[in-house]
C-alpha cells in the first residue's frame, strides 16, 4: 500500500507564517501608538483652545487676569495676551499664547479682535505692573439695545401677520 503525504504545515512553513504574523503586528502597534499619540495632542490644542478662548471672553467681560488658572480636564494652562493695533484705530488684534504650565508646551496663534470706540474709558489688566491689555467697559448695553430691537422686530412681524390674516377673513 503506498504511503499518503501527511496533510498539515511543515515546520518551516509555520515558521514564516509566525514571522509574517509578528511583522503585521508589529507595524500595526506602532501605527497605533503614533494615532495615540496624534490624538493626545489634538486633546492639548483643543484644551488650549478653549483656555484661550475663555481668556478672551474674560478680558472682554473686563475681568482681571486670575493669578492661578481654573484647571480644565486637571490641566493648567498659563495665558499670555498680546495686543496689536490693526488699520482701524478702533480695533485692536490680541493674539493669546496659551503654556500648557504641566508640560511646557505653548500653544500660540489664538487670536481675537476687540473693537473700542463704542463707549469711552476702560480698565486697565496688569500684570507683575505691565499692561496687558486696556479693556472698554462692559459691553452689556449694546447686548440690550440688540435685544430690544430684535424684539421690536418680532412683535412688527407678528403684527403683520396678524393683520394679513384678519384681512382674509
Amino acid at each position: 500500500m503506498p504511503r499518503r503525504r501527511e496533510a498539515g504545515f511543515s515546520l518551516v512553513e509555520s515558521l514564516v507564517a509566525l514571522a509574517v504574523l509578528g511583522i503585521v503586528s508589529t507595524a500595526l502597534l506602532v501605527a497605533s501608538q503614533g494615532y495615540v499619540h496624534r490624538i493626545i495632542g489634538l486633546e492639548d490644542r483643543a484644551l488650549a483652545q478653549i483656555a484661550a478662548e475663555n481668556a478672551l471672553a474674560e478680558l472682554q467681560l473686563g475681568l482681571p487676569p486670575e493669578a492661578e488658572p481654573a484647571p480644565l480636564l486637571g490641566r493648567r494652562f498659563g495665558i499670555e495676551a498680546i495686543a496689536a493695533p490693526t488699520d482701524d484705530p478702533d480695533l485692536e488684534r490680541i493674539e493669546i499664547v496659551a503654556t500648557d504650565l504641566d508640560t511646557g508646551a505653548r500653544h500660540a496663534g489664538f487670536l481675537g479682535f476687540f473693537a473700542w470706540g463704542l463707549f469711552s474709558g476702560g480698565l486697565s489688566a496688569r500684570t507683575n505692573g505691565e499692561t496687558l491689555i486696556q479693556l472698554p467697559w462692559p459691553i452689556w448695553p449694546v447686548y440690550i439695545v440688540c435685544s430690544v430691537l430684535a424684539a421690536i422686530a418680532c412683535l412688527v412681524a407678528l403684527s403683520v401677520a396678524a393683520y394679513k390674516v384678519g384681512a382674509r377673513k
